[in-house]
């Protein structure tokens, strides 16, 4: 792993960090999604790197059985796309990473469309940042400009949060617009 995509993996695991300390979130799903990402925190720090595939595929199955239980809960939603994120990155098959990053880019958009406030509108930040990591067309769905639409809209629903500010100086770093960052 070279030393940007480390860099990017700890933003993400920083952000995911403070994700679980949220505040006031829907008292019914609480207790399942933050429970399903703090498993999904023990794997990625207690497992090495190459050797966590297994936890993760166990426990994206509790999880996708979790949304299909509840499939009208954002949380639920995020919480899958989450692992899917995870899982993606810890693949060796190109083709496989990308099939994942798909289908958590499709439950982001889901948890948004259910409810873009959800976690103080962590889906729309991370989608944001799916789409500034993801190569363009032909090769993958990627763009600098729904990229930058989706972390302002994150912004605009929570400015305060830490993940929300770190993804959008994220992509301003990387598009090299410094004086906004």
């Amino acid at each position: 792993m070279n030393l940007k995509q480390r860099a990017s993996k700890n933003l993400f695991i920083l952000s995911l960090l403070l994700f679980i300390n949220f505040g006031p979130l829907n008292a019914q799903t609480l207790p399942t999604a933050q429970g399903f990402i703090e498993d999904l925190f023990d794997i990625y720090l207690t497992i090495p790197d190459g050797q966590q595939i297994e936890s993760f595929e166990k426990l994206m199955l509790e999880a996708e059985q979790y949304k299909e239980l509840n499939p009208e809960l954002a949380e639920a939603w995020i919480a899958c796309a989450l692992i899917h994120t995870l899982y993606a990155g810890d693949q060796i098959n190109p083709l496989k990473a990308a099939k994942e990053f798909k289908v958590a880019r499709d439950q982001f958009s889901q948890s948004i469309e259910l409810d873009a406030s959800a976690m103080k509108g962590y889906a729309t930040a991370f989608l944001g940042r799916l789409y500034t990591m993801m190569p363009g067309w032909p090769v993958s769905y990627g763009s600098d400009r729904k990229s930058k639409q989706l972390l302002q809209q994150a912004l605009d629903t929570d400015a305060n949060t830490m993940s929300n500010n770190a993804y959008y100086g994220e992509y301003l770093l990387g598009n090299k617009l410094y004086q906004e960052a």
